[in-house]
């Protein structure tokens, strides 16, 4: 929520007054700015350009950086754009073949460009690599099941995600929209009203 997430940005702030060219707390920063932006959490103008830019100034100290890189390639669909987050995406996964977040942001961008076929392979090497599979995993695997029409999986998937992380909005998102696809009205409606409780603000 809003108060973990701003927590967390004093956290690595006070890491990088220790340290202004600590790239990975830059990234990270940069991702939780995002997600304080994209959640409306932080309505302040600019809020996505000021997130945007730490990420990259993160992987300008540190080129090599595959956390910075697959950030980049998930801010940047409301950046610069598909071709640049898929970009990003690339040069995260040459740089580490194995980072399992990478794959995950990759599969989210594919999910998100329309292509949820091809999410797919990423999304399962994802899971191998991560063995506790956490619930933005299982979240990303029931929207992507959600978006190939096959809902029973994807309800599932989502399921299990509000079960590890019953306070995270976009589980309910996803919910309301596969009980809608479904015809199940009163479903949709009650995971709507979950929304609506844990981010007031969602329009």
């Amino acid at each position: 929520g809003p108060q973990a997430n701003a927590e967390a940005q004093e956290m690595f702030t006070q890491a990088l007054a220790n340290d202004p060219r600590f790239a990975l707390a830059l990234a990270v920063r940069s991702y939780l700015k995002f997600h304080a932006w994209f959640f409306k959490w932080n309505s302040t103008p600019g809020a996505l350009s000021e997130a945007l830019s730490e990420a990259e100034q993160a992987v300008s100290i540190d080129t090599d950086l595959a956390a910075g890189h697959a950030f980049l390639g998930w801010m940047h669909m409301w950046g610069e754009g598909m071709d640049r987050a898929m970009s990003e995406h690339e040069k995260a996964l040459e740089l580490d073949p194995n980072y399992a977040d990478g794959h995950l942001w990759q599969a989210s961008t594919l999910i998100y460009r329309g292509t949820p076929e091809l999410a797919i392979e990423p999304m399962d090497r994802a899971m191998r690599l991560e063995p506790h599979t956490p619930p933005i995993y299982l979240l990303n695997y029931g929207h992507l099941l959600l978006q190939m029409d096959r809902y029973d999986e994807a309800l599932s998937y989502l399921n299990a995600a509000i079960r590890k992380a019953p306070k995270f909005p976009m589980n309910y998102i996803f919910l309301a929209v596969t009980k809608a696809s479904q015809g199940d009205v009163a479903a949709a409606q009650a995971a709507g009203k979950q929304l609506m409780d844990l981010l007031p603000t969602a329009t």
